[in-house]
Order: structure tokens, then sequence, then C-alpha cells
């Protein structure tokens, strides 16, 4: 008999946890791997796109502390191609904003791997420890992971589910002391961009000729303004490009933050979907857990009058008949 309810608890257990692990579970799943060095070395950190749905655009943000690491190059990887990647300026502002968008805009990309490569120098004032480079995303993620094939759909859910770090050792540095009225230890301001729709514009050598990838198609960048910020189209509430009269695209600049592109019906029934989605589980293990419920019940009654053994727990017992 307690082999029995053993054996229920276990399968219990399991569904409980099998549950815990799809509600935790995301659409779109990034990782990203670390580096060691010295003060004075030059490093790389990786990006992967780990699981990958199939959507539409990626947008999404490398953060750093500017004070001890300076981010001298970043190559594009092995998901989108080099004239899908639009390449951002560095900065000195401790992030980098990667931005991709494929040309066809109902074709999918599902295609996982190595996304982004940045290569740091690490400061001779950097002291040893393990420093964060976090993998981010704008709005959650909202209007840069989503189903084109059908808009209507709730966007996808996305995570980074390995942070990286740059170790640092040999470093004869120490944490920096100053702090602000408060005490709290100051920081570099933070200027990471808006959401919004980046303008892009073709590359182009030093004689004005359009540079073309390996694909054939021509690579773009992102266009900034006078003061080095990152140019965003307007959108509308409903993520719409907003256009004048002329039928010009209209354009704001990096500190203006635009509209989400996720409409209110949109978010609506991704509400409904994550309720029904929750309800569908804990139904399941209500269902199990009443089950074996009524299971144990039934075999106590049985064991009671005789019709199972009782478990003899005699010294040398096997619990057979003689």
């Amino acid at each position: 008999m307690k082999r029995i309810l053993a054996v229920l608890l276990t399968a219990v257990i399991l569904v409980s946890a099998m549950a815990i692990s799809t509600f935790a579970a995301t659409d779109i799943e990034f990782s990203a791997k670390g580096a060691e060095g010295k003060p004075g070395d030059t490093v790389e950190v990786e990006v992967y796109l780990d699981k990958n749905v199939g959507t539409w655009c990626s947008m999404f943000h490398v953060t750093f502390n500017s004070r001890y690491f300076t981010l001298l190059s970043v190559e594009n990887g092995e998901v989108y191609t080099n004239s899908e990647f639009a390449k951002a300026p560095l900065t000195n502002n401790g992030y980098y904003r990667y931005y991709a968008e494929p040309a066809a805009y109902n074709e999918p990309n599902t295609n996982t791997g190595l996304i982004l490569t940045l290569t740091f120098e690490i400061s001779k004032a950097c002291p040893n420890g393990a420093h964060d480079i976090k993998v981010e995303f704008p709005a959650d993620g909202v209007g840069w992971f989503f189903d084109c094939t059908d808009p209507a759909l709730p966007d996808f859910t996305v995570s980074c589910t390995d942070q990286a770090a740059i170790i640092v050792t040999g470093s004869d540095a120490t944490e920096p002391t100053e702090t602000d009225v408060d005490g709290d230890l100051v920081e570099p301001e933070d200027t990471k961009p808006e959401t919004g729709i980046p303008v892009t514009e073709a590359v182009t050598d030093e004689e004005g000729k359009e540079v073309v990838g390996d694909d054939g198609n021509v690579m773009t960048q992102v266009v900034t303004d006078t003061a080095g910020n990152d140019v965003y189209y307007e959108t509308d509430k409903e993520g719409e490009i907003v256009t004048n009269d002329s039928g010009e695209k209209e354009t704001v600049a990096s500190t203006t933050k635009a509209p989400t592109t996720t409409s209110p019906e949109q978010k609506e029934q991704e509400e409904k979907k994550a309720v029904l989605h929750k309800g569908i589980i804990i139904a399941a293990i209500v269902a199990v857990v009443v089950g074996a419920v009524i299971i144990i019940i039934v075999l106590t009654k049985k064991e009671k009058k005789g019709e199972i053994p009782a478990e003899d727990n005699t010294p040398g017992s096997d619990n057979k008949e003689e």
C-alpha cells in the first residue's frame, strides 16, 4: 500500500513540476557568453538566440558599465544576414542596440545560433570581479517579437536565460566610492534609446556607392542626428508609422518615447490567452490530484475488507501468503 501511495505522490509532483516549467517558458530565448581578462585586454562577449518560434524583426540592448569597458566593435552573427542587420553606431553610454529586419515581412525568421559578437577593452581602472553584461528587451519585447503571419495574434514572450559577465583578474584598481546626496554610488548616466522603429539608410563606401552584402542585398545602418542620437519613425497608437500630407514618414528624436506597436485589442487577446492557458494547466493538476485521492480511498477500503493484503512489517516477512 505504501509503495502505491509513493508512486501516486511521485506522479502528482512530476505533473506539478511540468506545469511550473510551462509557466516559466518563453517563446523567444536568448543567452549570452561572457569572457575573462585583465585590465588592458580585449575580450569578446557573444549573444545567442537559442529558441525562436518564428519572428519578423529583432531588437535588443546589450548594457555594460562604460566606466570599466569600452565597446570597440560589433559583428553580426548567423541568425540574420548582414544586409538585414542595421548596424547601429558605437557609443560610450553603456549600451549597444541590435536591430535586424528581414526584407520579406510575411516570411518569419526561425533561425537560431550566434546573433551578435561584441568586442570590449577592459579599462585600467576596472577592479577585479565579475562585471555584468546584460541582454535586455525594450518594452519586454513588445512590437519586436511577434507572429508576422498574423498581426492580430499577441506578441511573443522573450527572455535571456543566461546573462553574461566579464571576469576581471590581476587588477590593482578598487571600486569607486563617489556617492550622491542620498549616499548611493554614482553610476554613468543611463542614456539607453527609447523604443521605436529606427530609421535606416544604405551603407556607402568612400565613393558613395552602396555596399552589398554576401547575400546580394544592400547593407543598412541606423540613422543618427547631429548629436549622435538614434532617429526613429513616429508611430500612432496602433503602431503604424505616421506620414505627413506629402506622404513622407515623420521622424522623432530618440529622447521622445514612441508609442508601443501593440494595440489594446492585441493586449486584451494576449491576456485572455494567458488566463486560458493557466486555467487549463491548473485544471489538469486538480484532475491528477483528485484522481490520486480517489485511488487512495478505493485501495484503503479494499485493504480494510481484506481484498488487498496489508503490509507485514515483521522482520523477515516478504508480505507473501504461505
